[in-house]
Formats: structure tokens, sequence, C-alpha cells
């Protein structure tokens, strides 16, 4: 069944139903409902028909389907002894109630009555300004250092695109920043800016391993939001949106006139910035960037590079590794080997009938997978890494001493155990991104040992150490 409203058309299949965006206020009800939804309290959350996913562009929104909906009668009924929902005003900030009583828009769910439409506030938001001239793509993320610069953006072509990096906040320093935005503009279609958008986030995280800065690109997910009456209260212009601060990809009209609500942040300490500007400059030459096999490594060893406390940056580390270690597999030979003591302990004469089967089927499925090492070993075996066996070694028992507390190292002596095995484990995931076609950035050599990989330049890292209330940025 299909129902075509003014903004959104709607498909109900079985138990769901598919809300698809008719131009960008059909996207922006998609957003703001799937918001709503994810950041009310649990009172107000029963009233509205749950949102199952959201495409972070807002373009198709899932949802429970209500099992019927309510009826005319039904409705007058209601208004009449006042039996709907209360939404429950919650002052001072509160955008209030979120939806109309007509009696399409609300329904039976689970023997309650819910929302099955709550997007009016986003309805007439910034409605002079529906038609869009383009898209451009807005890359939120979030570095453990801010960059040493005191210019507010900095200019970078990336995959033939001028990506510009700012500060979330207007006119501020990157090397106050902690919180920077990648920007690129001009893509006629929504399906463009969203691609090049994707990879660029693949584009980052690998540039940030490599200049071992490291990154937090986000889960697309807003971590600011504001309702339009107190963003117009604080200033927001006739002619401009609000819209929610994803941390992560967000696509938007390409115009100037969205605006980000953005509260309290704090920090610093930097990174030179022409190390993460050449790297994203020189992975956009690739003319692919995929490292299936090591993308999950990746973004786990960035987490590690984000962390101050170098425990957990050991832990995160050689977890890194040792997930790829898992995908390592006995050998033909080996498999054999084993196939044969299985045989050997059914056949064997000693214990009962089902004591040697119960020994047998232990050896035959108590051996897959690898172990933890094993699984290590083989990986280097297999990317002609043998020579860092001694080094993971020594670093893996420094790691177990610390958790067992069989080893007595001072402070500096676990920061250097800490760096020692983030260089390592980064040495051998970016083995593994080479190998699977990606040129790495030569800023990579400066902070990982990568000779083995015949990739060596010189480079130079820096250090340095502010404070922030409610805003709309721009």
């Amino acid at each position: 069944m299909i129902r075509r409203g003014a903004t959104r058309a709607v498909v109900l299949i079985g138990r769901l139903a598919l809300k698809i965006a008719i131009g960008e206020r059909g996207r922006r009800c998609n957003r703001f409902e799937a918001d709503l939804y994810g950041r009310v309290n649990s009172q107000r959350r029963e009233m509205l028909c749950p949102v199952i996913w959201c495409s972070p562009a807002g373009r198709l929104l899932i949802a429970r389907r209500a099992d019927r909906e309510l009826t005319e009668e039904e409705k007058v009924s209601f208004m009449d002894t006042d039996r709907f929902p209360d939404w429950d005003y919650m002052p001072p900030n509160d955008e209030g109630q979120p939806f109309e009583f007509k009696a399409s828009d609300w329904g039976w769910l689970d023997g309650r009555l819910v929302a099955v439409d709550y997007s009016a506030p986003a309805l007439f938001e910034n409605s002079a300004v529906d038609e869009m001239s383009g898209f451009r793509v807005r890359l939120r993320v979030r570095i453990p250092k801010a960059l040493t610069s005191e210019a507010t953006n900095i200019n970078v072509m990336v995959m033939n695109k001028e990506v510009t990096i700012t500060s979330q906040r207007k006119d501020e320093p990157l090397e106050e920043a902690k919180w920077i935005v990648l920007d690129a503009r001009g893509f006629s279609t929504e399906e463009a800016a969203q691609q090049f958008g994707t990879r660029l986030r693949s584009i980052v995280r690998l540039a940030a391993l490599s200049s071992r800065l490291g990154v937090d690109v986000g889960e697309d997910k807003p971590t600011d939001w504001m309702s339009e009456d107190f963003a117009r209260k604080l200033g927001l212009k006739d002619h401009e949106r609000i819209a929610p601060n994803i941390h992560g990809l967000s696509i938007l009209p390409d115009d100037d006139n969205t605006r980000f609500p953005l509260h309290n942040f704090q920090g610093r300490v930097t990174a030179d910035p022409e190390h993460l500007v050449s790297a994203l400059r020189e992975l956009g030459e690739n003319d692919e960037i995929s490292f299936e096999e090591a993308s999950t490594a990746v973004r786990v060893l960035n987490l590690a590079l984000m962390t101050s406390e170098p425990l957990a940056q050991m832990v995160l580390a050689f977890s890194a590794v040792e997930e790829l270690g898992q995908n390592e597999k006995w050998s033909e030979a080996q498999v054999a080997l084993i196939k044969e003591l299985a045989d050997a302990a059914e056949t064997s004469a000693t214990g009962v009938a089902h004591e040697r089967a119960e020994v047998a089927d232990a050896i035959r499925k108590g051996l897959f997978p690898l172990s933890l090492r094993q699984g290590v070993m083989r990986l280097l075996s297999r990317l002609s890494l043998d020579a860092l066996r001694k080094e993971w070694d020594r670093l893996y028992g420094i790691r177990s001493g610390l958790f067992h507390g069989t080893a007595r190292l001072s402070d500096s002596e676990i920061n250097k155990a800490a760096h020692d095995t983030v260089t390592l484990c980064g040495r051998i995931i970016l083995a593994i991104v080479a190998k699977e076609g990606v040129q790495l950035p030569s800023i990579t050599a400066t902070h990982f040992d990568l000779s083995t990989l015949g990739i060596s330049r010189e480079g130079v890292i820096a250090i340095d150490s502010t404070t922030g209330g409610a805003s709309i940025i721009e």
C-alpha cells in the first residue's frame, strides 16, 4: 500500500512503514522524526510510533507500522473528551508538541494510541528555502590534538575536489579546535555528495592513522540539537535554517544558510596540520580507497590514538591486530594432522567408545579457530613480517605483566611501552592496507617504520595546551 503526502510518500509493507522523502522538506521531516524519537524520554517515546532507521540525509525513514489507523469517529471522541496523549510542555527550551490532531496522523500500536506523523515543527521550518541549488558535504570529526596552525581554515584537494578544513566554531584558529569540519561543495545530486562523503570518511580515517593523529569520525548522530524557536531567540535569521550538529557525515543544501547548535566544550594539545593535509591530499590521488580486511583494525587503532591513557592504548592496539589474526587459518598439512589425531583418538584402545568420541570431537572442534597468538603469528608470516614476532612477544609480555600485577614499571616506562605498541600494531595494520592496493601517504614513514613496504620520507609532529555555553555556529 502506498500513500502520498505533500512532503513524503509512505509505503506500507507488513509491519513496516517506509517514509520516502519528497524534496528537502521531506528529508527534513524524516531527520526530525528520527532525531526526536532518539532523544525524548521514555514517557514521550510511548506516544510516538517507533523509528527503526533513517538514512543520514533523511531520504528514507523506516518505522513500525501501526496496527490500524485512528478513525475519524475516534478522533472526534478523543478531542471531545481530551483523551489524546499529553506531550506535557517542559520549560524553558522545549519546542512543544510535534504532532497535529488529525486522524491520519495517529494509529493504534500494541494497544496504545501513537502518533505516526510527528514532524510538524520541521514541516514549516525554513519554508522559504525549500529549493536548493545543489548539495554539500559536511564531515564533522573529533581529534585528540589540535592542529598547530593559527589559520582558521586549510584547503586541500582530495579526489579532485577542494575540501576546506575548519574548526566547528567560526573564526576559531585550528590550533584551538578539538572538533574540525571538512567541507566540500558543488555536488549536483544528493547521491553524488553521499558517495564523495562516504569515501572522504575512509580517507580521513586512514590519513589520521598514517599521520599518527587519530580521529573519531562518529556514527552520523547528532551531539547537539536545538528547536527553531529557541534558535530564533538566539539570533537565527529568517532565511536561515537550524540543523542537528552531526558527529560524522551530513549532506546539506549547498548554500550558506544552515546553522548548527553548539554547546560547551574544552581541551587542547596540537599536531602539525601539514601531516594530516598531505596525507589527505596523497590518499585522494588513489584511484580507489578500499581496505576491507583492515577496516575494523584501522578504526580501533584510531580509537587507541584518541585516548591519552597508555594502558587503554595498549589494549586497543593489540585488540586491533588480534582481531585480524582470527581471520587466519591452519595450513592444509595442519588440518590433515588434526584429522589424523582425531581419527587416532577414535580408534584407540584406551577408554570406552563414548570417551574416545568425546576426545576426538574436542580435537576437531577445540583447535578451531586459532588461538590469539597463533593467529597473530600466522598473520605476520603472511605479511612477511616475521621479524616483528620478538617485538610483539616483548610488548605483549609487558601488557600481561601490567594487567596481572607482575610487572612494576614507572609511568615513563608504561608510556614508552604504549607508544611502541601503537607503532608496532600500526606497522602491521598499514602493511595490510598497502597489500590491499592503497598507496600510503609518505608521512606514514615519519610515524611508523615502514621500510618493509618501501616507503620512507622525513617529517615532524608537534605538541602544545582552552575552554567554551550554548550558541549557534555556521
